[in-house]
């Protein structure tokens, strides 16, 4: 395995475009509520689990990777991520 160490730095504007939202929670059926107001398409979404730090399987959030053509109507309520080396995602702002 590779190791790197990556030191991130927060800027006051976004340094890349937004490639993911962080949706908040265990329940799936707010995160699916949220995207089908967004009017995006759920076959194509991806929503990739977010393990809590104890030794069960517990969501604690999900990573949704966006296609580039609805990344502009992203909700801000919501962290968002860019992607780096076409599979890092680090937050638009660092």
């Amino acid at each position: 395995m590779i190791e790197l160490d990556v030191q991130l730095r927060q800027t006051s504007h976004a340094q890349r475009p937004v490639a993911a939202v962080l949706l908040p929670g265990n329940d799936p059926v707010a995160w699916l509520r949220w995207l089908s107001v967004e009017g995006q398409s759920l076959d194509a979404i991806r929503l990739l689990p977010l393990g809590g730090v104890t030794s069960e399987l517990h969501v604690s959030c999900v990573l949704c990777p966006l296609p580039e053509e609805i990344s502009a109507r992203v909700d801000r309520r919501f962290p968002r991520y860019g992607c780096i080396a076409g599979r890092v995602f680090v937050p638009i702002e660092a």
